[in-house]
């Protein structure tokens, strides 16, 4: 097996990781055992927690930056710039009011938990 062949499995072994994460979350969330009030901790625990920790050790993981396809991630980097920059235009246009601007560009930012 090559290198290239090792790292694509690696790759997909966490993928599929990830995958079964989210498949037994849907599960528990739709067996409905638990109140609301604990989902909604669970999930801000694997979004603020769980999720920060398995992209870290993901990126740890890389042996060798060459292996990286840097036009994809160009490519990407650019994409979320892109959106970034559709949302900040659209909640200017669109939003009349100053205060609501924000909830539209990024999601959450006017949480009253946070």
């Amino acid at each position: 097996m090559t290198k290239k062949d090792r790292l694509f499995h690696q790759k997909t072994k966490k993928n599929d990781l990830i995958l079964l994460i989210i498949l037994l979350g849907y599960i528990v969330r739709r067996i409905g055992h638990w109140s609301d009030d604990f989902y909604k901790q669970l999930n801000q625990l694997c979004f603020r927690l769980f999720l920060p920790v398995q992209l870290f050790c993901n990126v740890y993981a890389i042996d060798d930056l060459s292996t990286m396809n840097w036009c994809v991630i160009g490519y990407l980097f650019c994409g979320i710039l892109a959106c970034a920059l559709v949302g900040v235009l659209a909640a200017k246009a669109l939003v009349p009011k100053r205060l609501q601007k924000g909830v539209i560009v990024i999601p959450g930012s006017s949480n009253p938990d946070h």
